[in-house]
């Protein structure tokens, strides 16, 4: 799941690096970072909740060996591994916020440009109005 959501962020910013994508391409690229931010963020709540089992030790209804020196180890080994799938959970979703900010500023400046070309465009109206007028 993480190699797949860092492929695609390295997609979106490649593309934001080497072409200048349309207003309408950032906000598909906004959209799709949107949902990958809660894909991450799920996936982390998940992670999280069973390093807890293994914490644990797994449910409370289930039965468990607390003398047992494999299993004790088996689980710290388990619970190791979590923690370096939450860290890479965590790298992603910072990864995204980055991604996020940057686009909303994308988002931004194009409609301020946008805003800009219409108001060039009804003042070159206004001042053909104003000749047209006279005559």
């Amino acid at each position: 799941m993480n190699e797949y959501v860092n492929r695609e962020l390295a997609t979106i910013e490649y593309i934001l690096e080497k072409e200048e994508p349309t207003f309408r391409d950032l906000e598909v690229y906004l959209k799709d970072l949107y949902i990958y931010r809660r894909r991450v963020t799920r996936y982390h709540e998940l992670i999280t909740q069973a390093k807890e089992q293994c914490t644990s030790r797994g449910q409370q209804s289930w039965l468990r060996d607390l003398t047992s020196p494999v299993l004790l180890e088996h689980a710290k080994d388990m619970e190791a591994d979590f923690i370096y799938l939450q860290d890479k959970a965590l790298a992603s979703s910072r990864r995204i916020e980055k991604d996020i900010d940057l686009l909303t500023a994308l988002v931004s400046i194009g409609e301020g440009k946008q805003t800009l070309d219409e108001n060039h465009a009804m003042a070159r109206l206004t001042l053909l109005a104003m000749v047209f007028n006279f005559l």
